[in-house]
C-alpha cells in the first residue's frame, strides 16, 4: 500500500501517522469553522498536535506509548518526544524537546 501526505512526501511518514492525519482533518473540517483557509503548514501542526493524545494506533489498534527519547542524526545527538505504538512499532509522533545533546 502507498499512501503521500498532503505536501506529497509519504515516503518518510509512518502509515498510522497518515491515518491519523486523514481521520483528524475531516472531523476538523466538518467542527472547525475556517479549517480549510488554514494554511496547510497550520494544519499540519494541528493534526501532528492531535496524535499526540492518541492512545491506540489507528492502523493495528496496539497501545501508543509516550516517552522521550535520543535521536541520533548526522554528528549529533538530541532529545524527541515520541509517541509509538507498541503493537507495529510505528512512530506516530516525533517532536523536538528543548534538550539537545552533543
Amino acid at each position: 500500500m502507498s499512501w503521500s501526505t498532503a505536501n506529497g512526501s509519504g515516503s518518510g511518514t509512518p502509515q498510522s501517522a497518515f491515518v491519523a492525519d486523514v481521520a483528524g482533518a475531516r472531523v476538523l473540517e466538518d467542527r472547525v469553522e475556517g479549517w480549510d483557509d488554514l494554511s496547510l503548514a497550520r494544519r499540519s501542526e494541528v493534526l501532528g498536535t492531535l496524535r499526540l493524545f492518541l492512545e491506540w494506533c489507528p492502523t493495528c489498534d496496539g497501545a501508543v506509548n509516550v516517552e522521550r527519547a535520543v535521536v541520533e542524526c548526522c554528528c549529533r545527538r538530541y532529545v524527541v518526544v515520541a509517541a509509538t505504538c507498541e503493537e507495529c512499532t510505528d512512530r506516530v509522533l516525533e517532536v523536538g524537546s528543548e534538550s539537545s545533546l552533543y
